[in-house]
């Protein structure tokens, strides 16, 4: 009877601290794909790049535009100070292009900007969110959001 109670005691003290490792872990900022550091680049992309990006299981960033919009062209001049100063590649796509797909399901309005881990969505800017209003703004605010899932180079 002590062996049983002692069993699942063990069992029970190894989920409870294996749980929370776990998400923290999958919270915690990670690495891009190595090929995204050290060049300062925007690259345009179809949806079929995309597809393959996800496919392959990358990890990047994806800025979502609408040619001819005033505030993607606002947000792109910070997306152009951020990879200049850290030398990070990110994607872009047109939004008519990705709005039909259901890739980023509850994007509903752009600009935006997406971060992708081993092909699988973790989080996007929500143009109608007074949260990531600072995101949009400026260089600092975009990086501060950008690094609560992605490490910059050192």
């Amino acid at each position: 009877m002590k062996r049983y109670v002692i069993a699942i005691i063990i069992i029970v003290f190894s989920v409870a601290v294996s749980i929370p490792t776990f998400l923290y872990l999958q919270k915690a900022p990670f690495t891009l794909s190595p090929e995204y550091y050290g060049t300062a680049e925007i690259q345009t992309i179809d949806i079929n790049d995309l597809h393959r990006l996800i496919k392959d299981q990358e990890s990047f960033g994806l800025f979502i535009s609408q040619p001819s919009c005033q505030a993607s062209a606002d947000l792109e001049k910070h997306l152009n100070d951020f990879t200049n100063t850290y030398s990070i590649k990110i994607y872009e796509i047109n939004f008519s292009a990705l709005k039909d797909s259901n890739i980023i399901p509850d994007l509903r309005f752009y600009p935006s900007f997406a971060i992708f881990r081993t092909g699988n969505l973790v989080d996007f800017l929500e143009a109608n969110s007074d949260e990531d209003t600072s995101a949009y703004t400026s260089s600092d605010g975009f990086t501060s959001w950008f690094t609560q899932y992605i490490k910059l180079p050192v």
